[in-house]
């Protein structure tokens, strides 16, 4: 720092102390020493109370933390954090709590597209940032939390945020894609398949953008879409149908089962499909051995009948 001759007004001086992170509780004294070019040293104290149980002088809340929406339909909760300090923080955002099989992630409020994992604010200030949640395809009613950990660096400090979710399949809009299997139930042996074709269809009057088919497999069944990625678009009244072979695990056990197909783009998604498929064990084991026997029986009966005699 540098004083010039005419000036006798002070100047501030900011000392920043950053405890280590396992530091105890309690009081701590630091000295600074100020050493002029031409002069004596000048020596001050400075105690630091550490408090591991202490406020934070940051808050987090969101203006509408509970939405509704249908299964594999992304939600977008805003969230915004406060900091009380008189200096900028940077912190860490995590999901410590949600369920299994939903997507959640966190994004930049202005754009809506580039994903954050941490966030700086200056002093005083405060910052909104963007939780979108999707829940999986097969999600029931109910209600579901998502609990938001927000860290400062180098902390084990934070606050927490609860989003609450509800699942509503009964939401009723309009449709503007629909699926349409070529058959709605198959019978397979273990170890066998068969492919079928699923339509999907752009019922609505504009056009569908990354259209897509996903099927749930179950136990004992497996499927593959016999297709090249997602159809970049789907014109109003345009249809295309995308080849799905479903087969049988050779160990599959008879039983009727029940295959979960929909489809989703950009804009929409359609209502679920259901295809049955009964694992059967086939009879035509049994009718070769009957025949294997027959035979046996009338090639002993030719053996005798000829060379018996002799």
């Amino acid at each position: 720092m540098t004083f010039p001759e005419d000036k006798n007004s002070p100047e501030e001086v900011i000392l920043r102390v950053r405890p280590p992170i396992d530091t105890p509780n309690g009081a701590y004294t630091i000295w600074a020493d100020f050493k002029p070019d031409d002069g004596d040293t000048i020596s001050h104290e400075f105690v630091v109370n550490v408090d591991n149980e202490a406020i934070l002088d940051l808050d987090i809340y969101s203006d509408v933390p509970g939405l509704e929406t249908r299964p594999n339909d992304p939600v977008e909760f805003y969230v915004t954090l406060e900091n009380d300090y008189d200096h900028r923080v940077t912190a860490n955002i995590n999901v410590v709590e949600k369920p299994d099989e939903w997507d959640v992630e966190f994004l930049e409020e202005d754009n809506g597209k580039y994903r954050i994992t941490k966030t700086s604010i200056a002093a005083n200030e405060e910052q909104t940032f963007i939780v979108k949640v999707r829940p999986c395809l097969n999600a029931v009613d109910g209600t579901y939390p998502i609990v938001l950990n927000v860290v400062l660096e180098n902390s084990r400090l934070g606050v927490s945020q609860q989003l609450d979710l509800t699942i509503n399949r009964g939401i009723e809009e309009d449709k503007m894609l629909s699926i349409f299997p070529g058959t709605k139930s198959i019978e397979l042996n273990p170890g066998s398949s068969e492919e079928i074709v699923v339509n999907l269809r752009n019922t609505g009057d504009q056009t569908l953008n990354n259209v897509e088919l996903k099927v749930q497999d179950v136990s004992g069944v497996t499927t593959s879409i016999r297709s090249f990625g997602a159809i970049d678009e789907l014109e109003p009244g345009e249809s295309r149908g995308i080849p799905v072979e479903i087969k049988a695990r050779a160990d599959a056990s008879p039983d009727t089962k029940e295959i979960l197909m929909r489809a989703v783009s950009d804009e929409a998604e359609s209502e679920d499909e259901r295809v049955e498929v009964s694992v059967i064990k086939s009879n035509s084991s049994g009718f070769i051995g009957i025949g294997m026997v027959i035979a046996a029986l009338l090639l002993l009966i030719f053996i005798v009948s000829k060379f018996g005699r002799r």
